[in-house]
């Protein structure tokens, strides 16, 4: 599970309301059965590979020590953040392993995620902003949809076998965002959903992991 604006003070508490609902579920031809949780939350400069390791140390912890529980490492951003109160729990950084090598879709993401930081920056920083929010959210929306055009023009031009489903994965994305931004006019939902959304959907999921399959169409054009 990736969460978005959490601590891991705040992680450890929703993976041990996940455990103990687990313990207390029978499934069906199973019964009951336990889970061993680790949690940890970015550091640093770290890498994701160095990230990833230390929740699995934190993992294996758990297992180590008897099963059936959560472990949590203790030590994260938040711990800076929350001293000094200048930064949003929320920050992209910008790396150059997410460079496909096709220049206006890396100027594109580029911008997204300096959109997105200042959708964070209104909804969690230390100057955050009711009126502010809303214009930065509608900006970063903005963005995302026409970035999704042109990167489906530059994949169709360029021959990119997994067009459809990369097509669908952008209208899907879209639409959800904007049903989210529907509900916050509406009374009906939160901002910080809208935000969530976009850091863990658009950005995590989709922008630096669903695109890098079409990297090799335009690295390859380096060598």
């Amino acid at each position: 599970m990736l969460l978005a604006a959490t601590s891991y003070r705040k992680a450890g508490i929703l993976a041990e309301k996940l455990r103990k609902r687990l313990e207390r579920t029978e499934f069906k031809g199973i019964g009951t059965i336990t889970v061993s949780i680790g949690v940890a939350e970015h550091q640093g400069a770290e890498s994701s590979l160095e990230w990833f390791e230390r929740v699995d140390a934190a993992l294996y912890r758990a297992k180590f020590e008897g099963r059936n529980r959560v472990q949590v490492d203790p030590k994260g951003n938040s711990d800076h953040w929350e001293g000094d109160g200048s930064a949003p729990l929320v920050r992209l950084v910008w790396r150059e392993a997410y460079e496909s090598g096709q220049p206006q879709i890396d100027e594109e993401h580029r911008r997204l995620f300096d959109l997105a930081n200042e959708a964070f920056d209104a909804s969690f920083g230390s100057n955050a902003s009711a009126e502010a929010l809303p214009a930065a959210l509608d900006r970063l929306l903005a963005h995302i949809a026409h970035h999704f055009e042109h990167e489906e023009q530059i994949l169709a031009e360029r021959g990119y076998a997994r067009l459809a489903p990369h097509k669908m994965a952008h209208a899907a994305l879209i639409a959800r965002a904007l049903e989210l931004r529907a509900a916050v006019d509406r009374g009906q939902g939160s901002l910080g959903a809208l935000v969530e959304f976009i850091a863990n959907k658009v950005v995590a999921q989709h922008l630096i992991m669903a695109d890098s399959d079409f990297f090799p169409l335009f690295r390859n054009d380096e060598s």
